[in-house]
C-alpha cells in the first residue's frame, strides 16, 4: 500500500505541449482569476490545477497537488469518501501543478438544499451533524470544509471534495478549540450561513454533540461557539 501511494504522489512532469493535449476537448468547470483551476475531461475525469502563487511557499516542501493527492489516500483508508487520485503533474512551463482524479459522482451539498423541501433540509443537517462529527472523532481537520466541498453521494451519504487543506492527528481526536475553528471554517457564504443559523443549523449542532462522544461537559463550550458564529446572523 505505502509502495502504491508513493508512486501516486510521484510527479510526472509535462511540457506544455503534453498539457495542452490532456486537456485538449475538455470543459473548464472553474477559473482562478483568468486561468482555469479544474477543467472536465472525457471518461469523468477531472484537472485539478494548482498555481504556485510565491517564491517562499510551502509547495516547495510538497506541493498542493501531492497534498491533495496524499489526503485522498488518507480519506479512503479512514472509510471517508472521497476522489480517487490517478496520476499527480509538474507542469512547470505554465508554473502549476495538477492532480488529475476520477470525478466523484453526486451533488454539492449547498445545491442539493437549495432544491430541497425545509423537512428534508432539517434531516440532511441532522445527518451531516453525525458526519462532521465523525470526521473529528477520527482526527481530520478540513479546513475547506463548507456546503460547496461536501457531496451528497447518490446512496444519500456525504463525501469531501477540494481536499488539499487537511490536517490529520496521528492519535486521538480533535480538541475542542480545533472543532470550534472548523465550524468557523463553515461561515463562508450566505446560503450556508442561512442554513446554519436557523433551525437547521440547531439540528446539525445537537446531532453533531450526540454524535461526538465527547464528555457532556464540553457540550456547552460548542454550542456556544456555534451560536456565536452563525448566531449574528439571525439578528
Amino acid at each position: 500500500m505505502r509502495k502504491m501511494i508513493n508512486n501516486v504522489n510521484m510527479p510526472k512532469t509535462l511540457t506544455k505541449v503534453d498539457y495542452e493535449s490532456l486537456v485538449s476537448g475538455g470543459e473548464v468547470i472553474m477559473h482562478e482569476g483568468t486561468r482555469p483551476k479544474v477543467i472536465r475531461l472525457a471518461e469523468q475525469k477531472i484537472l485539478k490545477l494548482f498555481l504556485r502563487k510565491r517564491l517562499l511557499s510551502s509547495q516547495i516542501w510538497i506541493s498542493y497537488a501531492a497534498r491533495f493527492s496524499r489526503n485522498s489516500h488518507k480519506l479512503r483508508a479512514r472509510g471517508i469518501s472521497t476522489v480517487e487520485v490517478i496520476h499527480v503533474f509538474n507542469i512547470p512551463e505554465i508554473h502549476c501543478t495538477a492532480a488529475l482524479y476520477q470525478e466523484l459522482a453526486g451533488e454539492t451539498l449547498r445545491d442539493w438544499l437549495a432544491q430541497a423541501s425545509d423537512a428534508e433540509q432539517i434531516e440532511k443537517l441532522r445527518l451531516f451533524g453525525s458526519f462532521v462529527a465523525e470526521l473529528h472523532q477520527q482526527g481530520i481537520l478540513f479546513r475547506s470544509i463548507h456546503f460547496g466541498n461536501v457531496l451528497v453521494l447518490p446512496d444519500g451519504s456525504f463525501g469531501l471534495i477540494d481536499i488539499a487543506d487537511m490536517g490529520f492527528r496521528c492519535l486521538g481526536a480533535l480538541s475542542v478549540q480545533q472543532r470550534i475553528r472548523n465550524f468557523q471554517h463553515m461561515d463562508r457564504q450566505d446560503d450556508d450561513r442561512k442554513q446554519l443559523s436557523g433551525p437547521g443549523g440547531q439540528t446539525f449542532i445537537q446531532s453533531y454533540l450526540a454524535a461526538s462522544r465527547l464528555p457532556q461537559k464540553n457540550w456547552p463550550k460548542l454550542t456556544q461557539a456555534f451560536d456565536q458564529t452563525f448566531g449574528a446572523y439571525t439578528r
